[in-house]
């Protein structure tokens, strides 16, 4: 039986123990804040855009990852595995 890696984009919004319960690895999506672009849940969490719209009377951007994003984030998952990805 071959080995299975289960894997979402960061908009599941589940918990961080549940993802980690189910071993379930996370592509992170972009969220624009004005200007700059942050990876989702990476190096931004939600009270930052809520800080930010409050702030800033705006409302965030939201942006799909490149396709070259995706083929390193599966490269580096591995070929010794099936995935099965969530979007």
């Amino acid at each position: 039986m071959s080995n299975i890696i289960l894997s979402s984009d960061s908009v599941c919004d589940l918990s961080k123990e549940l993802i980690e319960k189910i071993d379930l690895r996370i592509m992170p999506l972009l969220v624009g804040l004005g200007e700059d672009y942050f990876q989702d849940g990476v190096d931004i969490v939600p009270q930052n855009i809520y800080d930010f719209v409050a702030k800033n009377k705006k409302l965030p951007k939201t942006a799909a990852r490149s396709i070259a994003d995706y083929i390193d984030y599966f490269t580096k998952l591995g070929t010794e595995s099936e995935i099965i990805h969530f979007t």
